[in-house]
Parts: C-alpha cells; structure tokens; sequence
C-alpha cells in the first residue's frame, strides 16, 4: 500500500493543494468558480436539451451563480432545475476517468471548450468575463507550452476542486434547506414545481452527489471501492 501511494505521491499532492487552495483567502473563492461554471453550465444545457432556452448565466466573486433559463414544459424546469449538482459530481468522475486513462490534454480541451462556449455565449456580468477570461487565458497558456507535469497538475488540481466542491455545495444547500427553506436555491425551485419540500429535495441531491462521489474514488490511484487497497 505504502509503495503504491509513493508511486503516485505526486496525484494526491494536486489532490491536498487543490483542498489547501480552495481555503485560502480570494484564491480559494476564484478557483472554487470552477464548480459554479459547470453548475450552472448544467442548468443551461438541461434547459436547451429540454426545449427550453438560455437568456443569461452570471458568476460571482462569492461563488454563487444563476442561469436564467426559459422552459415550454414542467418536466423541463424539473429537470433543469435538478441538473445542476449532480452536474459537478458527474464532470470530475469524468475528468478522474480521463486521468485514470492518461487524458489529461483533454480534459484541458474539455476545460477550454465550456469556458468559450459560456464567454461567447452565456456569460455577460463584468466578473463572469473576466474569470473567464484569465481562467481561460492560464488554462490554455498550460495547453500549449506547459510541461506534461504541468498538466498532469492542473488537471488533477481542476478535477479535485470540483470533487471537494460537489460534495460540499451540496451539503450547504441541506444545511440552507433545514434553516431557511425559502433561500434554498435549487432545492426551492424543485419544491415550487413538485409540491415536495425542499429538504427532501436537498437530501436527494446528496445522495446522489454522494454516490457519484464514492463511484469517483475508485478511480484514484491506490483506491478501490472507495477504500484504500491493502495490496502491495
């Protein structure tokens, strides 16, 4: 076990960083951005596969987010609505996927693609630009001229903070949807639309979120069914 973890002590060092950036101070806020991108990227992509359409998505400096969204169907808005944590669990099991299988310039492509896409059209508040555009500008900047490490780290990094920040947001929104239900974003839109309270909603949404995570740590390197394996 020892000797498998020093064989990719360099992954769970991306790993820990990722955990140690996102607590710090401005840092931890812009690169926890991330995970209100992909969130709210889901809502519009749910929302356009289900007919409906997209006026607006805004990001903000404090990592909250909203995607103004258009839906011709209540199966539409339930679904758009929904989309959004599962969203970022789903995005890092797959960018823990393409890692696992030496991808990792992909997920920088992959990366780059949803960062376009939401700057050419989506995205249209000051702060939202502008994260957008230096966060793509560094990304694509690594792409091109960084080192395979280089790479390898950001990729790792990326995928981390979307894992640690899946889990968390969710867990903040049963928290909100305990205490004050009506400032429960997601959760209250669902309990508008279904009549189901939006606790109920939040729970489902971590056991989802929490399930995908688990699926997540079995493709970390020297993990198998979310437990450490105990061969040499």
């Amino acid at each position: 076990m020892l000797a498998c973890f020093k064989e990719h002590y360099f992954f769970y060092v991306c790993l820990m960083c990722s955990v140690l950036m996102s607590a710090i101070p401005f840092v931890g806020r812009w690169v926890n951005v991330l995970n209100t991108l992909i969130h709210e990227s889901a809502h519009a992509l749910v929302a356009l596969l289900t007919g409906g359409g997209v006026m607006n998505i805004k990001l903000s400096a404090d990592t909250s987010g909203a995607a103004q969204t258009k839906s011709k169907y209540w199966l539409g808005k339930v679904l758009t609505s929904m989309a959004g944590y599962p969203a970022s669990s789903v995005t890092a099991w797959l960018l823990f996927f393409m890692i696992h299988h030496q991808k990792v310039r992909y997920i920088l492509f992959l990366l780059l693609s949803v960062i376009l896409i939401n700057l050419i059209l989506w995205v249209r508040n000051s702060f939202g630009m502008l994260w957008l555009l230096i966060t793509g500008a560094l990304i694509a900047v690594i792409t091109l001229y960084g080192s395979g490490m280089v790479q390898y780290a950001c990729a790792v990094t990326c995928a981390s903070i979307l894992f640690f920040q899946a889990i968390y947001s969710s867990i903040t929104l049963l928290i909100i949807s305990f205490k004050t239900p009506g400032k429960a974003g997601d959760a209250k839109n669902l309990s508008d639309f279904t009549y189901i309270p939006a606790i109920v909603w939040s729970i489902a949404l971590l056991l989802l979120v929490g399930y995908i995570a688990y699926q997540t740590l079995n493709l970390f390197p020297c993990m198998e069914s979310g437990i450490v394996s105990v061969s040499n």
